[in-house]
């Protein structure tokens, strides 16, 4: 739109977030100059007009780094301009401002300009132009694998370096082209000045040809690419042949030859079933399963050339360690070689402790020099800066490469293995080492991690998850491990979360753990604050798992203190739950949990029952003494020989016969004299016939019509079933004997009033004739009887510490034997008599007016 003078128009936008670039331009005499830029952003209803920047830039940045800018003022956007074009628009989250060049332009010539806003803050940048006139040759072009290639560099500054890199794959290869970044290429020569040289090659799977690229780095940073494709061809079809190579060909001193050569293994091991494993093994899951006397991965070698192969690998390895890592690029080829050697061999027994921590010198030596290259490019946010802006730049790709790290990691897994499995306190070195490098690698992977991202580097003896996230509640969802902490889920600062969990203590022969040959697991959880150092203090406690199969005596959590590296149980309390336990911490330090034999951390050794099953043998016993009275009431007495005739003929004939409160007895009016009646109604109550009350031999001595012998066993069974379930779910629930005995108690007095409730409603049903109601009944009872024993012998098996559980149910049973019966019977003895007595006074009256009435 052009207007010849000022005027308003209305623009609508087509959404919310929307934005408008207005370039306006004055002219005079067809001479157009652009004065000032307009910029409207819809969202949110920002709406923001500055003038254009027209400062000279003093400062140079390169394409492939990535620049940081320091936001003061809470700018919400962020406009990268170069000759007055929008290159991108970024919407800023946080209090950095990160973003790279690569891809967005090309023009070296012109400078770069990024504005904030709201505000009228902006800075300005002139791009490094990368090296250029540089020819880069190989000669041969078609060679065949382990064959050496010669290169050589034309036109290289005195201050330029080159690396060069192969990929089998070209697509990879441009895209690290576009990315301006060789995380994903395979060196062959690093940061060299060497205009001539040779390199090796593998060949590839297919017959494709194998892309070089060449990187030439200028010494402000900025890199330019040269790319030559060669034929490699297969030199040797059978494994056997070409491991007979590996003597003549394989430069053992120089790590790219190495290299090559686990390259190359790694190649032919992927296509093994494609030479049909040598025509005499059988090919199963991508591997070929070799007859006897038949070695190598494709079945192609004999005993002798497998022991030579053997050799060769240990001569590889031998000559490996001995290779210093200056380059980032050494540190990839060290490490993908480790971990393939050691896949081939058992490095635990071949590498002493001395060559482990020398690799892990390397390593960590590398690592912190990555390190202080990062820290580095934080400190250059607080010196360089602008009159608004402080900004700074560097690559970080190659310095927190995740493949690079996880490999190096999974390279030191046999170390691990020496650390976790040996019981020897000379290893402790090693742990320290092992420990550092793992803090490296946090350290560095943490830099790489974008905001509600992730990384696993979980590997064979260790679990290792890192988070950058801004809602610590969420985390719950890694293995093994159950968090309870506060909701920051409204939170704008994310948090970075390391969760470590390692298969044993490998602080176990720190000199500080009480206990080093206890196998438990370890937890190394850290919560912090986005690019710091120190643990967060929790809210609530930390839950850390452990399952422990074995010994379950004086269990203790301890954590480890990272100053005094002493080991105290003061912040963790231990709880049971089936048949796990967990560790409850308020601080976050490496936790595990242990056998306290010798009670260092506890006041007084905890009282247990060590006898398997005991509760079972309790149990059997009472069985037999049940059967034992079962049986003896089976066997009636004299006097109850003929009650049943008795009952009917007192039912046919219509009189009314007493009967006593728990047994229907008829007996012939006695012609005995009165004073004869009473001397035997105050014997009923003498301690002498105490046993025909007591509930086992009651069922000898005191027959029930309406409920047999069995169906009183099934009650007294049922009784201890319910007092056994009690018993079991008060010792799930941590409940100790001295309380949990009395409520079993309880439950047993509970449950002999429903015994005398039931036998009452049973009794009525009995007289009422309701024959198919008291079948039902008494079925019911049985099959309640039979799922309280399955149900009670269920939960028994939850429980590994019995020790309550077999003291309180002993009690409450030791109880119901032989006090609960006394009670009730001098009850009914010294409560009961005289009330009785004034019941038969008065059926003894009731009968003599009966006698009179039938006289008259």
């Amino acid at each position: 739109m052009e207007f010849p003078s000022r005027r308003i128009t209305d623009i609508l936008a087509d959404s919310q977030n929307t934005t408008f670039v207005f370039f306006v331009k004055a002219s005079k005499d067809n001479r157009w100059t652009v004065k000032e830029q307009l910029i409207v952003v819809t969202d949110f209803e920002i709406e923001e007009q500055f003038v254009l920047n027209k400062e000279i830039p003093q400062n140079a940045v390169n394409l492939n780094d990535e620049i940081t800018i320091l936001i003061r003022n809470n700018q919400k956007y962020a406009f990268i301009m170069q000759e007055f074009k929008i290159l991108a628009s970024i919407k800023t989250t946080g209090q950095t401002l990160k973003f790279r060049l690569t891809g967005l332009t090309t023009n070296y010539n012109s400078p770069v300009y990024i504005y904030l806003v709201p505000g009228n803050e902006s800075i300005a940048f002139q791009l490094n132009i990368p090296p250029s006139d540089v020819q880069f040759h190989i000669d041969p072009l078609v060679g065949e694998s382990l064959d050496y290639f010669n290169y050589s560099i034309h036109n290289l500054q005195p201050d330029n370096t080159f690396s060069i890199y192969y990929y089998f794959d070209k697509l990879t290869l441009q895209n690290d082209v576009n990315l301006q970044s060789v995380n994903k290429g395979i060196p062959l020569v690093i940061n060299s000045q060497v205009l001539t040289g040779s390199f090796q090659l593998p060949n590839g799977i297919i017959d494709d040809a194998i892309s070089i690229l060449c990187q030439i780095e200028s010494a402000k940073g900025s890199k330019s690419y040269l790319v030559q494709d060669i034929q490699v061809n297969r030199k040797n079809y059978q494994t056997n042949k070409l491991f007979q190579s590996f003597n003549n060909q394989t430069n053992f001193s120089n790590l790219q030859s190495i290299h090559t050569m686990i390259k190359l293994m790694e190649i032919e091991q992927q296509q093994v079933c494609l030479k049909q494993c040598s025509g005499v093994g059988t090919c199963i899951d991508k591997k070929c399963k070799c007859p006897p006397e038949y070695y190598f991965d494709d079945c192609s070698g004999t005993i002798e050339e497998y022991n030579n192969f053997n050799s060769l690998i240990l001569n590889a390895l031998q000559q490996l360690i001995k290779i210093p890592i200056k380059y980032d690029d050494e540190f990839r080829l060290f490490s993908q070689s480790l971990l393939h050697l050691s896949t081939l061999k058992d490095l635990n027994n071949t590498i002493t402790n001395s060559n482990c921590q020398k690799i892990l010198e390397q390593y960590i030596q590398n690592l912190n020099s990555r390190l202080e290259k990062i820290n580095q490019h934080s400190i250059n946010l607080q010196y360089q800066s602008t009159a608004y802006l402080n900004y700074s730049q560097i690559d970080i790709r190659s310095l927190e490469n995740q493949n690079d790290l996880h490999t190096a990691l999974k390279s030191t897994v046999f170390m691990w293995a020496k650390t976790l499995f040996t019981e020897d306190s000379a290893v402790y070195e090693l742990q320290s080492r092992l420990k550092s490098f793992l803090t490296a690698i946090i350290e560095l992977s943490l830099f790489g991690i974008e905001p509600n991202g992730s990384i696993d580097y979980s590997f064979d003896t260790a679990f290792l998850k890192m988070q950058k996230i801004n809602n610590i509640s969420n985390i719950t969802k890694g293995r093994l491990l159950v968090e309870s902490t506060e909701d920051h889920s409204k939170d704008l600062e994310y948090y970075d979360v390391v969760q470590a969990i390692y298969i044993r203590n490998y602080f176990a022969f720190d000199g500080y753990y009480p206990y080093p040959l206890q196998l438990y697991p370890l937890y190394d959880y850290q919560i912090r604050q986005q690019n710091r150092k120190q643990n967060i203090q929790l809210q609530t406690y930390i839950s850390y798992k452990f399952k422990v199969l074995n010994d379950t005596a004086n269990l203790v959590c301890l954590m480890r203190n990272s100053q005094t590296y002493e080991w105290s149980n003061e912040n963790c309390t231990l709880h049971e739950s089936n048949t796990s336990y967990f560790c409850n911490c308020t601080t976050l330090a490496p936790t595990t949990i242990c056998n306290d034999y010798g009670y260092l951390y506890s006041n007084s050794p905890q009282f247990q029952l060590n006898i398997p099953n005991l509760l079972f043998i309790v149990y059997f016993l009472q069985l037999i003494i049940l059967g034992i009275f079962f049986i003896k009431a089976r066997k009636p007495l004299v006097k109850f020989q003929n009650w049943q005739k008795v009952i009917k003929q007192g039912f046919y004939e219509k009189k009314i016969v007493p009967n006593d409160d728990e047994k229907l007895v008829f007996q012939i009016e006695s012609k005995e004299p009165q004073n004869a009646q009473a001397q035997a109604d105050k014997n009923k109550f003498s301690f002498n016939n105490f046993w025909k009350y007591h509930f086992l031999t009651s069922m000898i001595y005191k027959k029930i019509c309406y409920f047999s012998s069995f169906h009183r066993s099934v009650l007294i069974l049922l009784r201890w079933n319910q007092a056994i379930i009690i018993g079991e779910v008060l010792s799930i629930n941590g409940f100790n004997y001295d309380i949990s005995m009395w409520i079993v108690l309880s439950s047993i007095i509970f449950s002999r009033i429903f015994e005398y409730i039931f036998k009452t409603q049973v009794k009525y049903f009995f007289y009422m004739k309701q024959v198919i109601i008291l079948f039902i009944i008494k079925l019911f009872l049985f099959f309640i009887m039979l799922g309280t024993q399955l149900f009670g012998i269920y939960v028994y098996l939850m429980i590994w510490n019995q020790t309550n559980l077999i003291i309180s149910y002993t009690f409450a049973i030791l109880i119901d034997f032989l006090f609960l019966d006394i009670i009730q019977f001098s009850s009914n003895k010294f409560f009961g008599q005289e009330k009785k007595k004034l019941i038969r006074k008065k059926l003894r009256e009731f009968q003599f007016i009966a006698k009179a009435q039938s006289i008259n």
